[in-house]
């Protein structure tokens, strides 16, 4: 992270930290394995077109449990959230394999939709 990182609002030192994961993931993942991820991936659905239907419509989230109350609360308490954020930015400074481990053992929680980003 460079020096003037720290003199940036917030929100600065956020997208220069993403920035470089970013910069980051494009020197360890082959392009063979994102074409791959990207083939696989679910097809996105039309937002727009749901919201413009005639009648009436439904936007809705099911979640067997609120992270908020409690599994996001206790994540930052046991220092597992901004794994790869800067220290200077309140993160752990680690690289980007913590976040792989920490994506694989959440599901064990039962926490599927808790998403890391």
């Amino acid at each position: 992270m460079s020096a003037r990182a720290n003199t940036g609002t917030v929100l600065d030192r956020i997208l220069e930290a993403r920035r470089a994961e970013v910069d980051h993931r494009k020197r360890v993942l082959p392009e063979t394995a994102l074409k791959y991820g990207a083939k696989a991936a679910t097809p996105l659905r039309d937002f727009s077109a749901a919201l413009c239907r005639d009648g009436l419509n439904v936007l809705a989230e099911l979640k067997p449990a609120s992270p908020s109350r409690g599994v996001i609360r206790e994540l930052g308490q046991e220092g597992l959230l901004g794994l790869t954020y800067p220290t200077s930015v309140g993160g752990q400074g680690l690289d980007f394999g913590h976040n792989v481990v920490l994506a694989e053992e959440l599901p064990r929680s039962r926490m599927m939709g808790l998403t890391l980003s």
